[in-house]
């Protein structure tokens, strides 16, 4: 019974999975003349204006979604009804510069 019940749980937790019900927008800016490729993200429904949440990296070469790890994130915070917002470090993806390893 004991392993039904594990089981049952395991096949819940499989089953439930992200929506990313949210509007994803390419964005660019210049920063001491190079150019930084991020991501917004806004919540599916409505204009706002929108509170927004700043995704600051740390260390090393990180994309603007680091590697899809934020996208759960996004989505979290979309469903509360707050934007995102999030650049790919210098040197990585089309972002232009170098960044360290």
């Amino acid at each position: 019974m004991g392993l039904l019940l594990a089981a049952g749980g395991l096949a819940g937790v499989a089953a439930w999975q992200n929506s990313y019900v949210l509007r994803e927008e390419k964005v660019s800016l210049r920063h001491y003349g190079k150019l930084l490729e991020g991501v917004l993200a806004r919540p599916a429904g409505g204009e706002g204006p929108f509170g927004l949440v700043v995704f600051v990296h740390g260390d090393g070469p990180i994309d603007a979604t680091h590697e899809t790890f934020y996208r759960p994130l996004w989505e979290s915070f979309a469903r509360a009804g707050y934007a995102s917002l999030s650049f790919s470090k210098p040197g990585v993806g089309g972002s232009q510069g170098w960044t360290r390893a």
